[in-house]
């Protein structure tokens, strides 16, 4: 069973009972102890192994287990054996480590014999060197590689730096290991054959803009080249707006929109991004008060609250209103003197509100008084609307159009993605 298998299980069992689950890491190590000497006794080994590896990752849980083994033969032979079909049958270089971590902490808690221990870092070792030397178990130069001194001869390497190669080659691949393979480059002769391979493939790998330091100290000529790919320069030039907005969309599209280098003056090769304010209408209408009355008792008035007033009205305002901005934009894009990007943005954005207030009762002798309690304002439909927000959200959302739009500008979208 992998570990991923043996994590999931750990997890269940932890849901299985989470109502008596103990609070204080010691507490939890004992419990986990005791569930799997409990499961050991049902012959459900790998259950006893999932509770051995969920006592161990605890406080004074190492100790626990270590006293429980020596008592309990059946668990000891259990987990061992386990440890042994573990150190042969590895399927990721994450798996590889998890096993190694295991190894280390059954011999520190005073089970595992050291020859033993030994013998099965052995046998990791020599799976791990296979699985890599087969791609079964594909390293990579980002791995952590410290506990198998198999996959630091050179033979290993080469093939690590092959597959870190292939996984930078997937935009998907996650982490990037960057650095490592430019590290690897850097121990490598310059003219070797190796260090011309790692720099044929670098217009291959994806690299980001965040990853051009990496590689800069060692190729220059790349990394220059390849800032320019993915870099767009961009001049804005905003008609009929203010210092205000165009200090919003560039503070908007620098926090949306990566790799724009912005220009204070058109040139060759730089795009001219044109933004027209052709309409921004904002207008607030006048508030509505509406009262509304409830000759019998109202769903959203507590039993207890009503039966203390008999022969009563109830009575609350509804507050309505809006604010609303009607919006009319040119999104233009131009380089080198042709136009890359039209278009129109207009429509309307808007915030109705509703809320209640003034709840009163209204005795039917002529009297009323304020309800100060009782009163469920989210439990009536008249009282859940949103709250009044004024204009600036709605400016926001323009904006946030607006940006977008920009982002749809072929060459911007390439390069954002790009980096």
């Amino acid at each position: 069973m992998t570990i991923r298998c043996l994590l999931f299980l750990g997890f269940a069992i932890v849901l299985s009972a989470c109502s008596i689950y103990p609070k204080t890491p010691e507490a939890q190590a004992s419990y986990h102890a005791k569930q799997a000497a409990s499961a050991i006794a049902k012959d459900l080994c790998i259950n006893a192994v999932a509770h051995v590896d969920s006592a161990m990752s605890r406080a004074t849980g190492e100790e626990k287990i270590g006293e429980l083994m020596n008592s309990n033969a059946a668990l000891l032979a259990c987990y061992l054996d386990h440890l042994e079909t573990a150190s042969r049958q590895i399927t990721n270089p994450a798996h590889a480590n998890t096993t190694h971590e295991r190894i280390i902490k059954a011999a520190s808690a005073g089970f595992l014999p050291a020859a033993q221990a030994h013998a099965l870092h052995e046998q990791l070792n020599i799976t791990v060197a296979e699985g890599n030397r087969s791609r079964a178990i594909a390293f990579d130069l980002g791995d952590d590689l410290g506990y198998f001194p198999a996959l630091q001869q050179p033979e290993h390497q080469t093939l690590m730096m092959r597959q870190t190669i292939r996984n930078l080659q997937n935009p998907e691949y996650q982490p990037r290991s960057v650095s490592q393979l430019i590290a690897y480059a850097g121990q490598q002769p310059i003219g070797s054959e190796t260090r011309q391979y790692i720099e044929n493939q670098l217009p291959n790998l994806n690299i980001r803009r965040d990853e051009i330091a990496a590689v800069s100290p060692l190729f220059p000529d790349f990394a220059a080249k390849r800032l320019r790919e993915i870099t767009a320069e961009v001049h804005l030039l905003l008609v009929q707006g203010d210092r205000l907005l165009e200090d919003d969309l560039i503070q908007l599209m620098q926090e949306n929109i990566r790799g724009i280098a912005w220009r204070s003056a058109p040139e060759p090769g730089v795009i001219t991004l044109e933004i027209e304010r052709v309409r921004h209408d904002e207008q607030r209408a006048p508030e509505a008060l509406q009262s509304v009355y409830y000759s019998e008792e109202p769903l959203f008035l507590s039993s207890a609250f009503h039966s203390r007033h008999q022969n009563v009205i109830y009575m609350h305002e509804v507050r309505a209103g809006k604010f609303e901005i009607e919006y009319g934009y040119v999104v233009r894009a131009r380089l080198n003197d042709q136009i890359i990007h039209d278009k129109v943005l207009r429509g309307t954005v808007k915030n109705d509100y509703t809320n209640c207030q003034s709840v009163q009762i209204h005795h039917l002798f002529g009297t009323a008084m304020p309800a100060h309690s009782g009163f469920s304002y989210a439990g009536h439909a008249q009282c859940r609307g949103n709250e009044p927000s004024g204009f600036e959200p709605l400016r926001e959302e323009i904006l946030t159009l607006l940006v977008d739009e920009v982002l749809s500008i072929p060459e911007i979208k390439r390069v954002h993605a790009l980096n």
